[in-house]
């Protein structure tokens, strides 16, 4: 009898939670970022050493000359690698800004600054236009970058709960909105300057310094999609 209960009780899982059953054991056996990012550096390391040993090589189109593969694994190429480390990173646009965002975030999030601001601001909203506002405080979210994930959806359950609807259904409305609208701002914000950043770094091969677009050339498409969503 108590064999058959139990056998009731459970739950037929079907494809697609078998699927995420094994996507999640398979994610679960990852190891940490850094040591992801070791292992990505010692793949491209092996594929350089192929690619040298091949001669393969790309033509650079500002200076219309044939760029060659490095070797990481040999006394040249460890010696290049080490004294180009530090022009890598501070030759990339985007990473001040990256930095930049990430500590102001961080502050205003550790301080409870956003949460406060979001609350108060939020509080007297009609419940019947709730979920409307909800979403497009979602879709704007990334002014506060990937934080908006974090702190749009409880405070979205909470707002639900205060009037009186579900407070999962506030919190799903909420990270709906923080995900479908990623990037698909009304304003300028950071990732507009960090796509900005790589634009100018990519094309400045191409254009030269001549042609240099601002960041305010990506929010008239993130305009478009942050009104359609």
């Amino acid at each position: 009898m108590g064999k058959n209960n139990k056998q009731e009780g459970a739950v037929k899982q079907g494809w697609f939670d078998k699927f995420l059953s094994g996507l999640e054991r398979a994610c679960n056996k990852l190891p940490p970022p850094a040591i992801l990012f070791i292992y990505l550096f010692v793949i491209v390391a092996i594929l350089g050493c192929i690619f040298n040993l091949l001669g393969v090589s790309v033509i650079n189109p500002a200076k219309n000359e044939p760029v060659y593969a490095k070797n990481l694994f040999t006394s040249e190429g460890l010696i290049w690698l080490i004294s180009n480390m530090v022009k890598n990173f501070t030759g990339f646009a985007p990473l001040g800004l990256v930095l930049t965002m990430t500590l102001a975030i961080g502050m205003c999030e550790e301080s409870g600054l956003i949460r406060a601001l979001l609350t108060d601001k939020m509080r007297n909203i009609p419940p019947v236009i709730l979920p409307f506002v909800i979403a497009f405080v979602g879709t704007c979210g990334n002014l506060a970058s990937d934080t908006a994930m974090v702190v749009i959806p409880p405070i979205a359950a909470i707002l639900y709960l205060a009037a009186g609807k579900h407070p999962v259904v506030g919190m799903i409305c909420g990270y709906a909105g923080a995900q479908a609208g990623f990037s698909a701002n009304l304003m300028i914000a950071g990732t507009d300057s960090l796509l900005q950043g790589i634009t100018n770094t990519a094309t400045s091969p191409v254009t030269g310094s001549s042609c240099s677009p601002p960041p305010s050339c990506a929010p008239w498409s993130s305009a478009g999609s942050a009104t359609g969503s």
